[in-house]
């Protein structure tokens, strides 16, 4: 993240020597910046990621003890004339998204996609901050949140956020406990996009049971319920960015094709989501070992790397 205010290294007092006759003198030089603006920049910088977590100006300003005029002042000038207009470091300029590997810094979490894959949809298909003439910043929820890519995204790219998660597994971050199977919180609605990367219904053997993993019918019927869940929260231009990975039922066997992707985007049209886009961004080879690879070839069978990516825009009213 950088937005060109956060807090830089406090700089080290520096110190003068200065030699006199027969002993040496050390005059300590202040560093430039005083306590006062420390706190007021420590302040600054809360202030803006209250506001990116969807607390209201009035909100921070009680929890923060101040005006709602200076916390109005310091979102317009930190975040839209001092921000930049963040692009993804791996911009992706074509329907084939080259984003195979998990970036070094990302927390490994069962199932996780990369975090390249969620600023490009946030860059492609949310609008960046701007004044008009209130402050504007879009809002992009994460129903199943893991390990929290989203979060380090709409950071990064400037945009709001809401995590939520049947099982939160970190406790720094902001993700609420929450199942997508039972609706949303009020806190959810005018959403711009929903960031959905459910599990692959048999590929996820940590998931908590609660239908996404017990067979692909039921697998489809939760779909079906997610997508009318999203309803409640998307507002009138809002999309849904679909994750999902089309497989054999068993891994390295002849066994049948589930296209998950031709069936859940076929799902959403009968409901009247209008397809938007859709993207091809294969995983890594590097996921499948030499055993796998021998196994694949003594059997024929060609190994899977296929990954969507389905952008869906919300029935009309």
């Amino acid at each position: 993240m950088d937005w060109g205010f956060l807090p830089r290294k406090k700089p080290p007092t520096e110190s003068v020597h200065r030699f006199l006759p027969g002993k040496k003198t050390v005059i300590e030089t202040p560093p430039s910046k005083t306590i006062r603006d420390k706190e007021r920049e420590d302040r600054d910088i809360e202030i803006v990621e209250l506001y990116l977590q969807c607390f209201t100006q009035d909100q921070i300003a009680n929890k923060l003890e101040t005006t709602q005029q200076t916390v109005s002042n310091i979102l317009n000038t930190k975040i839209c004339t001092d921000a930049k207009i963040c692009i993804p470091d791996n911009l992706q300029l074509y329907n084939l998204w080259n984003v195979g590997r998990l970036a070094q810094t990302q927390l490994k979490y069962p199932g996780q996609t990369p975090q390249d894959i969620v600023e490009n949809l946030i860059y492609y298909y949310t609008e960046p901050p701007k004044i008009n003439p209130h402050i504007q910043i879009s809002k992009v929820v994460d129903p199943m949140a893991g390990s929290g890519i989203v979060r380090d995204a709409c950071r990064k790219m400037v945009r709001k956020y809401q995590l939520y998660d049947i099982k939160p597994i970190r406790e720094d971050i902001p993700i609420k406990q929450n199942d997508i199977l039972d609706g949303f919180p009020n806190e959810a609605k005018d959403t711009d996009l929903v960031y959905f990367d459910p599990p692959y219904y048999n590929l996820m053997e940590e998931y908590p049971e609660n239908g996404f993993t017990t067979s692909y019918d039921e697998f489809l019927h939760v779909m079906k319920l997610s997508f009318n869940n999203f309803l409640d929260i998307l507002n009138q231009n809002g999309r849904v960015a679909l994750i999902l990975k089309p497989m054999n039922e068993e891994m390295l066997e002849e066994s049948d094709w589930l296209d998950l992707t031709f069936d859940c985007t076929q799902m959403a049209r009968e409901m009247g989501y209008k397809l938007e886009k859709r993207i091809t961004a294969p995983l890594s080879t590097q996921q499948f070992k030499a055993p796998d690879v021998t196994r694949a070839k003594e059997r024929r069978i060609m190994l899977n790397t296929l990954r969507d990516i389905v952008v869906l825009r919300r029935p009309s009213t």
